[in-house]
């Protein structure tokens, strides 16, 4: 898996049914996307750039501090793989 931010999801064309067809793209909370490998066009084409793991595991981090799970009650935890 690759991990991606800075690209701003606008919408509609985003992540294609081709997209994720060629390979699999995920979204999490930050902008930040996993993608296989494979899918550096698509990357390329929404202005992606690469990061490091720890790079977007810390922009999730950061787009879910305060946020509270509604089923816990405790602080929302997301936990990239």
């Amino acid at each position: 898996m690759k991990y991606y931010t800075g690209a701003e999801n606008y919408g509609k064309g985003f992540i294609t049914h081709e997209d994720n067809e060629y390979c699999q793209i995920s979204g999490y909370p930050g902008d930040v996307y996993l993608a296989d490998p494979e899918n550096d066009p698509w990357a390329t084409r929404v202005g992606a750039a690469e990061v490091t793991k720890a790079q977007a595991q810390a922009e999730v981090d950061t787009a879910i501090a305060g946020v509270i799970d509604p089923g816990t009650g405790e602080p929302l935890v997301i936990i990239l793989p």
